[in-house]
């Protein structure tokens, strides 16, 4: 019964067809019958995977009835698309690939359509006339025309052809270093528009898959420096910011070392701003801002990392570096409490000891007492710290600051008594002598 149903259903259809359904124009020509048939025929065979078979109705057609109707040029294309991919014999195969681009060229020139066809076309463009000498103005044309017509909704594949072609052109001098740039932000821009719509992960992969490929098709044949970065996108970043620009400014920036430039700062900033950052870019910024005398801007930098981090050894290092950051504009206070945090997070980061080592032992001048054992207490506090970061060297030059018996004698204190540092400090130690 399902049988008997399905196939009065696919009569219908082909009767509603046949009859110029609503929103159809089918134009049959002088040999209507004819046409009919070989269109019936050609169709069953199509949705039978009957390629071969299908051919000598498919010339018909496109011979007599060339106007037919859109969907005569979507199942020659397919016919021919099939059968160039199973073809070994490479003249055949070439002649069956120039049928297909043909018909896509035909199909625009009866129906229209021209960004939707020409994004299709751009699917197997490359693949059939990549390697073939001669083609590369040729194909280049043909992918900026599909990005001038479907701008954002230029297909992934079809992005990274566009800058393959570009950088063809641009190694035969065909365009210049400026004109690559331009390619090379446009096909970004469309990877980052169809990353941000789509929710698929196979296809975010993918899409994934041709940015990553056009990015190194750019890096290898494009030599970038630093102030071409600073010349194609430092005014737009600074007049006109946008996202893509700036994650193309971070990216070359990146690639290049180019952390000096204006450019990569204004970039990195607007990119933080917007949310869109990670670890790794909040550390880049931070060590910018260090280099630009700006520590108050690395701190928060690096304290946003940690925000975004969840590997304690990671941000264990963010702690240190802003330890570090607050050691050299003398806040020994922030300094140790900081390096002490990245101690709780990673017991292996044995330079965080040493940090507070440092401290406790350059403070001997402002932790000074009329007491000398207590004022030199400060070292014995240093040389516990020294010990657990296994800093031999800091260990041995603290213990050289310990105060004498002498000393003890004279305040009335021996070895083995708790003393307070007092000050900053705030720590109580055992005695130790020199």
């Amino acid at each position: 019964m399902k049988k008997e149903v399905s196939l009065i259903a696919l009569i219908v259809l082909n009767l509603v067809v046949l009859a110029g359904g609503p929103g159809n124009s089918w134009a049959w020509g002088e040999h209507e019958v004819e046409a009919k048939g070989n269109w019936m025929n050609m169709e069953k065979l199509v949705q039978q995977k009957k390629y071969d078979d299908a051919v000598p109705k498919v010339v018909w057609l496109l011979e007599h009835t060339p106007d037919l109707n859109v969907a005569l040029y979507i199942n020659a294309i397919k016919v021919y698309e099939k059968r160039a991919r199973r073809e070994k014999l490479a003249s055949k195969r070439m002649a069956l690939e120039d049928s297909v681009l043909f018909l896509y060229d035909r199909r625009v020139e009866l129906f229209g359509d021209e960004a939707k066809v020409l994004n299709r076309k751009g699917k197997v463009a490359y693949d059939y006339l990549g390697e073939r000498e001669g083609k590369t103005d040729e194909l280049f044309g043909l992918y900026t025309n599909i990005y001038k017509l479907n701008g954002l909704q230029t297909y992934p594949e079809n992005a990274a052809r566009y800058v393959q072609t570009a950088c063809k052109s641009y190694l035969n001098k065909g365009i210049t270093k400026e004109m690559i740039f331009q390619v090379y932000n446009e096909s970004t821009q469309v990877f980052d528009a169809h990353l941000a719509a789509e929710k698929d992960q196979k296809d975010i992969e993918r899409i994934e898959k041709y940015k990553s490929y056009a990015d190194q098709l750019f890096a290898a044949n494009v030599e970038v420096s630093c102030e071409d970065i600073q010349q194609q996108f430092g005014t737009r970043i600074s007049q006109t910011p946008d996202l893509n620009t700036a994650k193309i400014i971070v990216s070359l920036s990146v690639a290049n070392k180019c952390y000096s430039n204006e450019a990569f700062v204004q970039a990195g900033e607007y990119m933080v701003a917007q949310g869109q950052t990670n670890y790794s870019l909040q550390k880049i910024m931070s060590v910018v801002y260090v280099k630009n005398d700006a520590p108050d801007k690395a701190k928060d930098a690096l304290r946003k990392g940690i925000e975004l981090e969840s590997d304690s050894t990671k941000q264990a290092a963010f702690y240190l570096e802003i330890a570090e950051i607050e050691k050299s504009q003398g806040n020994k206070v922030e300094a140790r409490s900081n390096a002490l945090k990245a101690t709780e997070l990673n017991v292996n980061l044995k330079e965080a000891y040493s940090l507070v080592g440092d401290l406790y032992f350059q403070s001997s001048n402002q932790c000074a007492t009329d007491n000398k054992v207590q004022s030199r207490a400060v070292y014995i506090a240093a040389y516990n710290m020294y010990q657990k970061a296994g800093n031999t060297n800091g260990a041995a030059a603290a213990k050289a600051q310990f105060p004498s018996m002498e000393e003890m004698f004279l305040y009335n204190q021996q070895p083995g008594q708790s003393v307070n540092t007092g000050c900053w400090i705030g720590e109580s130690v055992v005695l130790q002598q020199r």
